[in-house]
């Protein structure tokens, strides 16, 4: 591969990385939140087992494209909810976007310190 670009295709990985960890974040703190929902749901006796699955199945036949919201699916999801709190969740939330946040700034600066074949710092012109 061409040296001169190696830069960009780094920074193209390490956004394709990032954009992975958002959405599995997201997607984590998506099914806490069904999770939760149910279960008070349940607790409250608002719900029972068959408005579980009355859920199921309305998310199957309105969203066929929602996947993993089935009976099983969002049974698991409050088994995920009771075994993962809230705040283990912001916790590793904030550690990871902070890691995250520091490992940009090292790569821009080491973006930033790259030098043209020249040595020219920023101002190669081809």
């Amino acid at each position: 591969m061409d040296k001169r670009f190696e830069d960009i295709v780094r920074l193209i990985k390490q956004s394709r990385a990032n954009a992975i960890r958002v959405v599995n974040a997201e997607l984590i703190s998506l099914y806490w939140n069904v999770g939760a929902y149910i279960k008070q749901k349940l607790s409250a006796a608002e719900w029972c087992d068959k408005t579980v699955e009355e859920l199921a199945v309305f998310i199957q036949k309105n969203n066929p494209e929602l996947k993993g919201f089935s009976r099983r699916g969002l049974y698991r999801m409050i088994q995920f909810m009771k075994l993962i709190s809230r705040a283990n969740l912001r916790h590793r939330w904030r550690h990871n976007y902070k890691v995250q946040k520091i490992n940009q700034i090292k790569s821009t600066k080491q973006l930033g310190q790259s030098q043209c074949p020249t040595g020219q710092q920023r101002t190669c012109a081809r």
